[in-house]
């Protein structure tokens, strides 16, 4: 059984992840990238019940290209935006990738919401894209 823990820069806030994640992304959309800092957000998706969070975050909450809420849960002390809710996703946790500590790997399946994406940043032409979000939950692409 899978087991990791992602933890913000300053490492007072974390969340533990007791399975794998269902689905391995990186997304383009405007508000990733303005909460993130990033051209774009690595993003490993977990099972709400399989994840417990350690701390006290910000909440940032808006509607996301569904026009449904997403909430962004960041550090007060750092700021750094460890994990996301999206409720079109039934409340699965996407967790920003580059916070999880190993043994975790980062595979990502696809790309999100490229029709938002950086001047200047390239995806590779073999690499599955949505120029939204994917058609059906990211699990099962």
């Amino acid at each position: 059984m899978a087991s990791y823990t992602a933890r913000c820069g300053c490492g007072k806030q974390s969340i533990s992840l007791a399975a794998a994640p269902l689905a391995q992304l990186i997304c383009h959309c405007v508000d990733c990238r303005q909460v993130s800092g990033n051209d774009y957000t690595e993003i490993a998706f977990f099972a709400p019940d399989s994840c417990q969070v350690s701390g006290k975050f910000t909440e940032v909450t808006m509607p996301g290209g569904s026009q449904h809420p997403k909430t962004y849960y960041s550090c007060p002390d750092c700021g750094e935006c460890l994990y996301a809710t999206v409720s079109v996703l039934r409340g699965q946790v996407g967790v920003v990738a580059g916070k999880i500590q190993a043994p975790f790997e980062f595979a990502p399946k696809f790309h999100v919401w490229t029709s938002e994406k950086a001047d200047g940043v390239d995806i590779d032409s073999s690499a599955l894209q949505f120029t939204h979000g994917p058609p059906r939950p990211p699990h099962l692409v």
